[in-house]
């Protein structure tokens, strides 16, 4: 504590006997009025609650005269102005907490009514920003002159003023000064209060006589059906063997156990001093607690002694407790909360991002404990076989997590991963068609009573991953997807010789796994792949529509698709001319179209030859795709429900090509005659030019499953309107007649990557179309003496990544050689007679 100064000038040495009973009388008032920092409970412990609910100062006014601190403030720790009027009177406390905004509750813990004061007559001020770190802060108070009032540097452990001890640190007791005219700069003038929770607005406290009292009976006294010991609230004394000592991060608890068996261990919730060992025989005091999480289950509540502390280690390097061998259901019991148990069976849930370090682990259906990384960090794989050693921690879940029972291992060497399965070793084997993981998706297999058993998922960037799964013979219920794009993942389970058991894409199934004599197929007569040696369904059954290589047969007119499963349609052309395929004006749902010209795929599975997919047509949910055919044209029509909930209808219609030339002009020129004619305008597609689809963004990429024979799932989407690469316009391919005025030009764009993307054409320099082509396609054309220009087009948008449109003579000269390297489209002009150019660096 600082005390602030006043200085006197006495003007005259004869008032000096008279002056000094003043003096001292006002001197002694002012060394006691003195405001002071008497206590922190900078950090509750979880059984109280959370720090934005409980964190609080203790102000302090040891004199006999009151003190306006109108105007005080703090400079270090947190933010706050006092306002005017704020007297702490003489003898009296202040409660300076969190704002009451700030906490899971709509109100101040300490002052419930809200009238400025606590219960017991103490003020309380909510402070206005900040709040005071767990490891400790520097505290500062000035008054309105800014002269310091009072200044604590309080720790976590030890720093320049002393060891402040680190039990107050979540253990539950406060961080108090013991006597408030005492120099509380100091550590050594502080205590952990006796109280958890502290004594806010209350004298600081004392060290209660305990209850010597043995582990065994505040844990077998207890109530029903919570199992909360009956020794709640109670100071106690007892002693045991550390068996577990928390040393990650932020040091939280450590567990003592003095014999081995039901009822014999105990948590004690407060950092284990320095040099406290596993194996070490400690006595401790502190108070029983059943601790139970914000908006937890009381039921599940873990009885520990909090506001504690190491009153004595009585001998080191002892053996600790043995173990309990129990069966998962039998560990699940209040008996052996705290204690040492043993257990052996599968990993069901692996380590993940959101596990917070917890791993899961199940011997039988319906019985699963949790594996948390309090002592040590440990991570077997998914499926692994695993024994597991450690204190049983009963978790009463949150609002965040559900109740569960979870073995602390006190070292990595507690988790022993066994090499073999004694029941069936499979593997599921997941896959995601754009390559970007499952976008949350995930897969659980449960028993037939509902018990989840293992889960999983593809997180983050990825195209595949394998779980190995142990599980006893049986059928099993297994449900995946739940993210966005469903129709990116496929599935497939195969046993140890590489059959497939079962596959699918996202959805809910039943699974049987057995033998390995078995016979895995398809075993429905109905079905396409009918397997009539198979003895076990795998899932792999497909129908007429199901896949692209037996689709339903579609007519012209009004069609129908369910709208909730992938559904192909065969259509043939009738006329030479277009097919327009649309849902515009059938329906309310939102669609997603494909039209391809085969099933055939690449070395990579995806589909070659694509004519147009459609998604958001002309800015409606609705799609449409318009093809440019010839009679007796095969088209296969994909409908993927991305969006639709219900059944729509679609439409198939055909209109001619136009054939009665309009404008007709015909010119002798050359020797020749010439004609020319407006071009037929271009019909309802939403393209000016050819379009195609990108390789690397193909919307029909990766399309076969695991184990079946194009499964349905395929990823993002995109619409294009394209005409077929058999009807690419080329003019004049053929041999010159007039060779004297015309030159013979081959046109071709290749030699990069992405051709599908790439469409060109070639203009006279009246503007009339010459020769036309996408992809790689070459075109030869005879070409009058002129200038001429190139267009570009990339449907992608990003140039022609490589590719080169070269203008040949049949003789080798390059009249034009022209690319892009960004952007949608690009010109270049070229001359045809004359000298020819010569390309090169110049």
């Amino acid at each position: 504590m600082k005390l602030n100064t006043i200085n006197f000038i006495i003007g005259a040495n004869t008032m000096r006997k008279a002056i000094i009973p003043i003096l001292t009388a006002i001197m002694l008032n002012l060394l006691t009025a003195q405001v002071v920092i008497n206590e922190i409970h900078y950090n509750p412990s979880s059984a109280q609650g959370s720090d934005n609910d409980y964190e609080f100062m203790e102000l302090h006014n040891p004199g006999a005269a009151d003190i306006d601190m109108s105007g005080y403030s703090f400079t270090q720790g947190v933010t706050h102005v006092f306002a005017d009027g704020t007297v702490l009177q003489a003898g009296g406390y202040m409660i300076i907490t969190m704002p009451s905004e700030n906490g899971d509750f709509s109100y101040n813990v300490y002052d419930e009514d809200g009238d400025g004061f606590h219960e017991n007559g103490a003020i309380v001020v909510e402070w206005t920003a900040g709040g005071q770190s767990n490891g400790g802060e520097d505290i500062e108070i000035i008054d309105a002159t800014g002269a310091v009032v009072d200044f604590v540097d309080y720790e976590d452990g030890t720093n320049d003023y002393g060891d402040w001890g680190t039990s107050h640190d979540g253990g539950g007791p406060s961080l108090e000064l013991i006597d408030p005219s005492s120099d509380n700069s100091l550590a050594e003038n502080w205590q952990a209060s006796w109280v958890s929770g502290g004594t806010p607005g209350a004298a600081s406290s004392i060290e209660p006589s305990p209850t010597v009292v043995q582990i065994y009976d505040i844990q077998s006294d207890t109530s029903y059906p919570s199992g909360a010991s009956l020794w709640e609230g109670e100071y106690v004394e007892t002693s045991g063997i550390v068996t577990a000592v928390d040393r990650i991060a932020t040091n939280s608890a450590f567990t003592i156990q003095d014999e081995s068996g039901a009822w014999n261990g105990i948590y004690c919730w407060w950092s284990a001093p320095e040099g406290v060992e596993t194996g070490d025989y400690v006595t401790v005091r502190g108070w029983v607690t059943e601790y139970t999480a914000t908006y937890g289950d009381e039921n599940f509540s873990l009885t520990q002694l909090t506001t504690g502390y190491v009153v004595s280690v009585n001998s080191s390097g002892n053996m600790v407790p043995d173990a309990v061998t129990l069966s998962h259901g039998a560990a699940m019991n209040e008996a052996y909360e705290s204690v040492r148990v043993t257990i052996e069976g599968i990993v069901t849930m692996a380590v993940n991002e959101d596990s917070y370090g917890e791993w899961r682990i199940s011997d039988a259906p319906g019985d699963t404990i949790n594996v948390n990384d309090r002592f040590a960090i440990t991570d077997p794989e998914l499926g692994a076989s695993v024994t597991v050693t450690g204190p049983l921690n009963q978790w009463s879940g949150s609002s965040s997590t559900p109740s569960s029972w979870k073995i602390e291992p006190a070292t990595e060497e507690d988790v022993v991963v066994v090499e073999n399965c004694t029941d069936i070793t499979v593997f599921f084997n997941g896959a995601d068609s754009w390559g970007d993981g499952w976008n949350g998706g995930t897969y659980t297999l449960s028993s037939s009573d509902g018990t989840e058993l293992y889960s999983g998922g593809l997180e983050g960037e990825g195209s595949s991953f394998t779980d190995q799964i142990c599980v006893p013979a049986g059928t099993y219920n297994l449900v995946v997807g739940g993210g966005t794009y469903d129709s990116e993942i496929s599935w497939s389970i195969t046993n140890e010789a590489g059959e497939t058991i079962a596959a699918g894409g996202a959805g809910e199934y039943s699974v049987t796994i057995s033998g390995t004599n078995d016979v895995f197929g398809c075993t429905d007569a109905s079905a396409i792949n009918y397997d009539e040696t198979a003895t076990v369904d795998n899932g792999s059954c497909y129908y007429t529509g199901d896949v692209c290589d037996s689709p339903l047969t579609a007519s012209g007119g009004i069609n129908n698709t369910n709208g909730v499963s992938e559904q192909w349609f065969s259509y043939t052309s009738s006329i030479d001319g277009y097919v327009i395929i649309s849902t515009m004006g059938l329906t309310e749902e939102d669609t997603w179209m494909a039209v391809l010209g085969s099933c055939e795929t690449d070395g990579y599975g995806e589909f070659t030859n694509i004519y147009g997919i459609s998604d958001d047509f002309e800015e409606t949910y609705q799609s449409e795709v318009v093809v440019q055919v010839a009679a007796g044209t095969d088209l296969i029509i994909l409908f993927t429900p991305y969006y639709s909930d219900g059944p729509f209808d679609f439409s198939i219609t055909e209109q001619p090509l136009d054939e009665t030339p309009v404008d007709l002009e015909a010119v002798a020129y050359n020797g020749q005659i010439w004609l020319s004619w407006s071009p037929i305008p271009s019909l309802r597609s939403s393209s000016t030019r050819l379009l195609g689809v990108s390789d690397r963004y193909n919307p029909l990429a990766k399309r076969k499953a695991l184990g079946l024979n194009e499964h349905t799932s395929y990823a993002k989407r995109k619409k294009a309107d394209i005409r077929p690469e058999n009807l690419n316009a080329t003019r004049n391919t053929r041999n010159c007649p007039n060779p004297d005025t015309e030159t013979e030009i081959t046109f071709v764009c290749d030699g990069g990557s992405y051709p599908s993307e790439v469409s060109w054409e070639i203009l006279d320099e009246s503007g009339t179309l010459v020769a036309a082509a996408s992809g790689n396609t070459s075109v030869v054309g005879c070409l009058i003496d002129g200038e001429y220009t190139a267009n570009g087009y990339d449907s992608w948008g990003d140039g022609w990544n490589g590719n080169v449109l070269t203008g040949t003579t049949s003789d080798g000269n390059v009249l034009l050689n022209f690319t892009f390297t960004e952007g949608s489209s690009s010109t270049a002009t070229f001359t045809v007679g004359g000298d020819t150019p010569v390309y090169g660096c110049t």
